[in-house]
């Protein structure tokens, strides 16, 4: 027990333990790199999120006052085959029918609709975290795992109790291709000031977001920094389990503007020109496909896919694959942002090709001996595999087997 010790840690995140969802990965990692730290974390989350059972942590789960957040979250209940806390939501139901309606609706008049940042999460979740903190006596609030929700609420506990607060932010709350529209762009900016002003410490996940921050507002409270997060290693071991050709694979989902269409082109276009055949590469989406792409994706014989995996199951199928593929956006929302999954890529240590939308992104690659290019660049797509299919001993040599350790970066992150 650790209730009368001021040493806890109290962790605000909307998303925790859900399969294939980046955030709530995240999430996960950030609590075992401070469990191993020895923290005594305090973690508060949404019901969707599975119970964690740690003697180092105390897990606490509160719902959405929003109509359309809470059935979202019953369903991923529902679909985790987890049990509905029926009690909670009768005492709260009151209240959801009260002002999650009417936040409902305004949502839908201010920005068009429910987005992304929970907003509605953050009204019970800002006073449950209020009293969880004085309960606990804790000495740092810690906000990260996705929503932007999760900043205010720990912002709540800071203005009424003085204690320290660390904000991580996965995606900057403003910049270009930032907000569903102008309206969600400007509340995002407005939350964003309210975070600069009241944070101690406001962390970007890239050196260029923290920049662009630090340009555009002056004389603001939060120390912001760039630190990258870095995953879990699960130490997997690389056992390739095919070399007659070029196994390649991509963990994660391909919708709109993150796609194949680039890497297609190259490839088919060396088929066409017969530098290669359609024998010589082999390509595995381990994710779900979404759209137009999926067809176009899959008319061609050596791409494949399969529904998204257990993330460690999905590390270790990744690591029999001879090249793991990193694909952004190829529009102007991944320029300040990195993947999460880069950082179970550079675990893995397999050379990795990636298709980028950032300089800061490519700088990472290239110097850990990785591939990288511009997403949009057909010629050096090619050059890149032809590389990799004539010479894949000698770049898999070239590849620096330095992973980013999470648990430093974490260290970092909240001191």
């Amino acid at each position: 027990m650790f209730l009368n010790k001021k040493d806890s840690i109290l962790m605000i995140t909307y998303f925790y333990a859900l399969q294939g969802c980046c955030p709530a990965e995240w999430a996960e990692d950030k609590i075992s790199a401070l469990d191993y730290l020895g923290k005594k974390v305090i973690l508060l989350s949404s019901i969707s999120s599975k119970k964690l059972c740690n003697k180092n942590v105390k897990h606490y789960r509160i719902p959405s006052l929003s109509l359309v957040d809470l059935r979202h979250e019953i369903d991923e209940l529902k679909n985790d085959k987890q049990p509905i806390p029926k009690f909670t939501l009768m005492l709260l139901l009151p209240f959801i029918l009260t002002i999650g309606l009417m936040l409902d609706l305004l949502q839908k008049y201010v920005t068009s609709g429910n987005g992304g940042g929970k907003w509605s999460w953050t009204f019970p979740a800002a006073i449950c975290a209020l009293y969880l903190s004085i309960r606990h006596r804790c000495e740092l609030i810690f906000t990260t795992g996705g929503p932007a929700g999760a900043h205010l609420a720990g912002i709540f506990v800071k203005f009424f109790t003085r204690t320290r607060l660390v904000c991580e932010l996965q995606d900057p709350l403003t910049g270009k291709g930032i907000g569903r529209n102008s309206r969600s762009t400007f509340f995002l900016g407005y939350v964003e000031k309210i975070m600069l002003s009241y944070a101690n410490k406001v962390v970007y996940v890239t050196y260029d977001a923290a920049r662009y921050v630090q340009s555009k507002y002056q004389n603001i409270n939060a120390n912001v920094v760039g630190i990258y997060p870095g995953s879990k290693n699960f130490n997997v071991k690389n056992q390739l389990i095919n070399r007659d050709k070029l196994t390649i694979i991509h963990l994660g989902t391909l919708y709109s503007a993150r796609n194949l269409y680039t890497l297609i082109e190259a490839i088919d276009s060396l088929i066409e020109e017969k530098e290669i055949s359609k024998d010589d590469i082999e390509i595995l989406n381990l994710g779900e496909m979404y759209g137009d792409l999926k067809d176009h994706h899959l008319s061609r014989p050596y791409i494949n896919y399969e529904p998204i995996k257990p993330r460690e199951e999905a590390i270790k199928i990744a690591s029999g694959y001879m090249v793991s593929l990193l694909v952004q956006h190829n529009d102007s929302r991944s320029n300040t942002t990195i993947p999460y999954k880069t950082y179970d890529y550079l675990n893995i240590s397999n050379p990795i090709l990636a298709l980028t939308n950032s300089i800061e992104l490519k700088e990472i690659m290239l110097k850990s001996g990785h591939m990288a290019v511009d997403i949009n660049n057909i010629e050096k797509i090619r050059k890149s595999l032809l590389s990799l299919i004539k010479n894949y001993e000698s770049c898999k040599n070239n590849v620096k087997s330095k992973s980013i350790d999470i648990v430093k970066q974490t260290e970092e992150i909240i001191k």
